[in-house]
């Protein structure tokens, strides 16, 4: 291995460049975990000085072959310490094969599903199938099983309470449903496409045009606006008085108050393709990476994470996350083979 150059960033993260292997190993302040950091497909040919610049979470490398200098941005140095913090214990309680054929009396179904997001309103399962435009509704214990035809190109769900749900479109509007009478209650214009959507304190987030985020109470009345730090944002999810989003190229999961302020963003090598975000009742952040068919759990200071799930539980290109509260019950929905997936959650 050949250990060489050593450099510390502002959390005692450890860097050091290992000249033979052509690698960088990033080890964290207790000695307890590791990561490889960049290699040789990087850019690396037998590394030998380091220096990491805390002024803009930068890791300054250079190479003894080819005088090659290498600047590498650490988005979150902290990421090191994941696994003391988030002690969870998790179990599998319902596995749900979504059912293609249901259909209302007006509307057939394609036997083709594509589910991409998910919520849980009461006894409720709701999942949103976006090909066939349309909530398919499972009852928890199989005896309610039906779907509710949406107007639009259906993208994202939020609960607002015990019976209507939001439902964005790729369309300048959002429709209010209610899960009970099947009927869309209301029809809320906005600014521009509408996506991501969270319900907090009487108001609606939204994702609009995937440029900005409107905050607008129900009959559409915009409070604020700011904009999203990229054009690649789907989702988001509100928690007390933050706000949290992925960034599904740059593979950023973004943390930020109701103001549009940045209060941290994380990244982490078992976060790719990041889609869509949960909380739960400490602010833990729940993420769903459809590439690694994971979930990736990050803490609510983004300083600790964990892999929650992955294929060998059952996840399969996975979309739509939903943490019910009251229950402690993750909604995982896959798209890869329309299976809805249950945990248990214990903290």
């Amino acid at each position: 291995m050949f250990l060489w150059g050593i450099a510390t960033d502002g959390f005692g993260n450890v860097y050091v460049t290992c000249r033979n292997s052509n690698n960088v190993l990033v080890v964290s302040p207790d000695g307890q975990h590791h990561e490889k950091l960049v290699c040789r497909r990087n850019g690396l040919i037998f590394p030998t000085g380091i220096y990491f610049d805390s002024s803009i979470n930068g890791l300054l490398t250079c190479n003894e072959i080819g005088g090659l200098v290498m600047c590498t941005k650490i988005y979150d140095a902290a990421a090191l310490l994941h696994d003391d913090s988030l002690q969870l214990t998790t179990r599998l309680l319902d596995k749900i094969k979504v059912n293609g054929n249901l259909s209302s009396e007006c509307y057939k179904a394609s036997e083709y599903l594509h589910i991409t997001d998910c919520t849980m309103i009461g006894k409720f399962i709701i999942l949103l199938d976006s090909y066939n435009k349309r909530l398919i509704i499972h009852d928890e214990d199989g005896t309610d099983n039906r779907d509710i035809k949406l107007t639009g190109e259906p993208q994202n769900i939020s609960p607002i309470n015990d019976n209507d749900l939001a439902v964005t479109s790729s369309q300048s509007y959002i429709e209010i449903i209610s899960i009970n009478t099947a009927q869309i209650k209301n029809l809320i214009g906005a600014s521009g496409d509408t996506y991501g959507i969270s319900y907090h304190n009487g108001l609606l987030y939204v994702v609009i045009d995937r440029t900005k985020i409107d905050v607008m109470n129900l009959r559409g009345e915009i409070s604020r606006s700011f904009t999203l730090p990229s054009s690649k944002v789907w989702d988001l999810t509100t928690y007390k008085n933050r706000l949290f989003f992925a960034d599904v190229f740059e593979e950023i999961l973004y943390c930020f108050d109701l103001n549009g302020v940045v209060i941290w963003k994380f990244n982490c090598d078992k976060m790719k393709s990041p889609n869509e975000v949960t909380t739960d009742q400490n602010g833990n952040v729940y993420v769903t990476c459809s590439v690694y068919n994971n979930v990736v759990v990050v803490s609510s200071d983004g300083k600790h994470y964990k892999e929650l799930f992955n294929k060998k539980d059952g996840l399969r290109k996975p979309t739509g996350i939903y943490y019910d509260k009251s229950t402690n019950n993750l909604l995982v929905c896959n798209a890869g083979d329309d299976y809805a997936l249950i945990f248990d959650i214990k903290q």
